[in-house]
């Protein structure tokens, strides 16, 4: 006698759950996908349309390599399944031009509060703390209290 076998899906870590709410917003896999819109957001906003096209497709390709899947639950049936990779390029470019095009104000101290053009990758992070240490450092005339920073500027405006 034939028979068939189903399993349900259910999402893992490192799924992208397509939808809105706090599962979704939550998901350790969610959170991953906002991550990486977010560090390639402002070279996604400034990019050719064939640019564009491979930042999304390094995103869904990323999610992949992780053993990662773009799921959506049913709406009918409440079990979930695993979208196509169209959609999840779609779902994934949306998100792009989504944070890209928020040029968020928020009260201070609240999170992601930053528009996009401020958010960006370490490098960005790298350069605003150091110049903040320079800032502190002339401030306070180079004596940096009980700090042990000494910082030396690079004068060659060759770089």
């Amino acid at each position: 006698q034939p028979y068939t076998i189903t399993m349900k899906m259910t999402p893992q870590a490192n799924d992208v759950m397509c939808g809105r709410g706090a599962d979704a917003r939550n998901h350790v896999g969610n959170k991953r996908f906002r991550m990486q819109i977010s560090l390639h957001c402002e070279a996604y906003a400034k990019a050719s349309k064939s640019e564009k096209t491979k930042i999304t497709r390094m995103i869904v390709d990323s999610v992949a390599r992780d053993s990662g899947r773009f799921m959506k639950k049913d709406p009918t049936s409440g079990e979930w399944y695993e979208i196509d990779d169209r959609s999840s390029r779609e779902k994934t470019g949306q998100s792009l031009r989504e944070m890209a095009a928020s040029k968020v104000t928020k009260k201070p101290g609240a999170k992601s509060g930053l528009p996009c053009s401020e958010r960006g990758t370490l490098a960005r992070l790298q350069e605003h703390v150091f110049s903040k240490l320079v800032e502190m450092n002339r401030s306070t005339g180079g004596n940096s209290g009980d700090a042990n920073i000494h910082i030396v500027e690079d004068t060659d405006s060759t770089s």
